[in-house]
């Protein structure tokens, strides 16, 4: 803030005649003083969010009294500021900057119109990494084949801002919803407000969704996709249906309390079907009861046994008997494990190698970690069980072909569900510590897993309620039991997936197979001192550097 001392009368009229050295620099110093108030001002506003109390008016009184001592001292410094280039330069950033907030207001009033007339699907777009806000194959499904009005009734309270928050996220997924079906009437209530209907559905705390068909409500655990779609599942599916593994000795535990030290630790995917509205009953014993009916249990699994101690004729009676009534089956087999039942198998033709052994992949795009034994598979069979599955990895451990009949049988449907490359080898297990390829087991492809299907006439063994289709015999064998570990389920494979969706087909609930919802991403960075030392050496130091030498260039240049 500074005059032209060399300016005269002569210069021209309207040109005020230079003030003297020392009340042009007393008019400077109040100049850059006010102008230092005024910022401190609005740091002070920024910081605290008070904008006009008690301290907040000094500093601005201040900072208006020591320009208002720079415009009275120095009239002719005022006139040079409004004219100056820099000024106009100034005035020319703020048009621009006016404009283009004109501009994006403008844009968004139009699809403010547009979104009350277009549907969601166009105004809405994910543009995370890993699509973490578009809805799971799933949840699509369910919305779909949503075919009766749902009420949606959203319980928020507005008592402080994480209520406002809540109801927010909802209303968003209610919207990905929204996409796929027209079925879904949504309503927000405060209960604060409006108690009488959170105490019609029982409601114990707010920022709650219900879904009520006019015949029944089901309330969401949790405002999340996981959350409505159990919900929504539940509401169409009235009937649970039941789940049990045969209790014989395992080397799998779905047990969350443990079993075997030596089984592989399975809670993960048993306890998951929960969501699936599936009924988790007890262990099967053939002792107390020898026979199993389809009208009891819906989908039996039956474990790997260990090597010495495998499965039972009385068991494997119980298992084919269940299964002619038109019973669905687990069957899970291994290298290590004891060999399945091949009466069992025979009858589905289906079966094992004659040699125990395993598949062996040479593709590194199918294997995971170092061994070739470990696989890892994104392509699969034409079965319903891995229909939206593509490009999903599932994971297996020393994994045994499971093959099938070069002639099919009369009245069964035979399905791969996994399989391994054209190149993979079967690797001979003669020699347990010495695995090695055999040139003459059985070609590649190979399956990792198979499913049977044959449609039975009904009988008076099968008459479960909860049958709405014709009842159908369903039979899937795994040649690994690994993939159902914890240590495997918990990773980002499809491996639970696969489970679940393998348990809906045998249960002949089709409408439940699909991809689920994914936990949200941990995109944490993490950096080391070094790294962190360069960033803050970077901004505070570096880049101030190149601005200074930057500035200065441009100077020497207009000198």
């Amino acid at each position: 803030m500074s005059t032209n001392p060399n300016l005269t009368p002569a210069d021209g009229p309207g040109v005020a005649e230079p003030i003297n050295p020392q009340r042009a620099l007393i008019a400077n110093a109040a100049g850059w003083f006010g102008l230092a108030l005024l910022v401190g001002y609005l740091a002070y506003w920024a910081v605290t969010g008070q904008n006009f109390d008690l301290p907040g008016k000094v500093i601005l009184i201040l900072a208006l009294m020591a320009l208002g001592t720079f415009g009275l001292l120095n009239p002719q410094g005022i006139i040079d500021i409004m004219i100056g280039r820099s000024t106009r330069n100034v005035l020319g950033t703020a048009l621009m900057l006016t404009l283009a907030i004109g501009i994006l207001g403008a844009i968004n009033i139009i699809y403010g119109e547009i979104g009350k007339r277009a549907p969601e699907a166009i105004l809405r777009a994910d543009l995370t990494a890993g699509k973490q806000n578009t809805l799971s194959g799933q949840a699509i499904g369910v919305a779909r084949g949503l075919d009766k009005t749902i009420n949606v009734y959203g319980f928020f309270t507005k008592r402080q801002a994480s209520d406002t928050s809540a109801q927010r996220d909802a209303d968003n997924l209610l919207k990905e919803y929204a996409k796929y079906t027209d079925k879904l009437k949504v309503q927000y209530i405060d209960p604060d407000v409006n108690p009488a209907l959170a105490i019609q559905y029982g409601l114990t705390r707010a920022n709650t969704v219900v879904f009520d068909n006019g015949v029944r409500h089901e309330t969401a655990t949790a405002n999340t996709e996981e959350g409505f779609t159990t919900a929504l599942l539940q509401l169409k599916n009235n009937v649970k249906k039941t789940i049990t593994v045969l209790n014989v000795p395992s080397l799998v535990s779905f047990d969350a309390a443990g079993g075997s030290q030596t089984a592989v630790p399975a809670s993960v995917v048993y306890g998951d079907l929960t969501k699936e509205n599936y009924t988790v009953l007890r262990p099967y014993d053939l002792v107390i009861s020898p026979t199993i009916s389809p009208q009891e249990v819906d989908v039996l699994i039956v474990p790997p046994a260990p090597a010495k101690q495998p499965l039972s004729d009385v068991a494997v009676r119980a298992v084919s008997a269940y299964l002619d009534k038109g019973g669905h089956v687990l069957l899970i087999g291994d290298p290590t494990a004891a060999p399945l039942p091949t009466a069992l198998l025979q009858k589905y033709g289906l079966s094992e190698p004659a040699g125990r052994g395993a598949i062996g992949e040479t593709d590194r795009n199918n294997i995971f970690g170092q061994s070739g034994l470990q696989l890892l598979y994104r392509t699969y069979g034409s079965s319903p069980i891995t229909r939206d599955m593509a490009g999903v990895p599932s994971a297996f451990r020393v994994a045994e072909p499971i093959l099938t009949a070069a002639t099919p049988i009369t009245g069964f449907t035979t399905t791969p569900i996994v399989q391994s490359g054209p190149a993979a080898l079967y690797i001979s297990f003669k020699d347990p510590s010495n695995p090695t390829p055999d040139p003459n087991g059985p070609p590649a492809p190979y399956n990792v897993g198979v499913a049977v299907a044959q449609t039975i006439a009904t009988s008076t063994d099968y008459t479960s309620t909860q049958a709405t289709k014709p009842p159908q015999t369903r039979l899937v064998v795994m040649g690994d039991y690994d993939w159902l570990g914890d240590d495997l389920t918990s990773q980002p494979v499809g491996n639970l997936d696969l489970f679940k969706n393998t348990v809906n087909w045998l249960a002949q609930s089709e409408d439940r197979i699909a991809v689920r919802p994914k936990d949200t991403t941990n995109r944490t960075l993490v950096l080391t001192d070094q790294q962190s030392s360069l960033i803050a050496w970077s901004t505070i130091v570096f880049l101030p550097i190149l601005t200074l030498l930057g500035g200065a260039y441009v100077w020497w240049r207009r000198r």
